[in-house]
């Protein structure tokens, strides 16, 4: 998990049957503390390795498995009706050059999709329907 925030989706993937273990990456201490402890939570510290680190640097390490994103966006100036793939914040173009295998990435609904070409897009909606996500994925 290559932004992991306060550690939603490594704690998710950390519970999922079939996946050993978990990196969790995040640039901000305070928050991948909030992770170790939320994990702690979940009973699945012992499966997941926090680093306080760019994700950039840990790709440059090391051959993972999958890579999985949810690049920052939302906010104030977050646009609502169109988001090209440069504008998020993170460079996610070098993300998919660094990492040739297996990729999941949480975007936001109004993601220009045309950026996307050469990975399956699928739209995640609630229980009304509501488009609430969209979902990039390589292998």
């Amino acid at each position: 998990d290559g932004t992991t925030g306060i550690g939603s989706l490594a704690i998710a993937l950390a519970r999922t049957k079939g996946v050993k273990t978990i990196t969790a990456v995040d640039t901000n201490a305070e928050r991948l503390a909030m992770a170790v402890h939320n994990a702690g939570i979940y009973g699945v510290q012992k499966r997941i390795t926090f680093r306080v680190a760019d994700v950039f640097e840990v790709l440059s390490e090391g051959k993972f498995d999958a890579l999985v994103l949810d690049p920052p966006w939302g906010g104030r100036n977050y646009d609502r009706d169109f988001v090209p793939l440069s504008e998020l914040g993170l460079d996610v173009r070098r993300a998919l050059e660094l990492h040739q295998g297996a990729l999941r990435l949480k975007l936001p609904k109004s993601i220009h999709q045309a950026d996307l070409h050469g990975l399956e897009v699928e739209e995640v909606r609630d229980e009304r329907g509501v488009l609430k996500f969209v979902l990039a994925r390589r292998g």
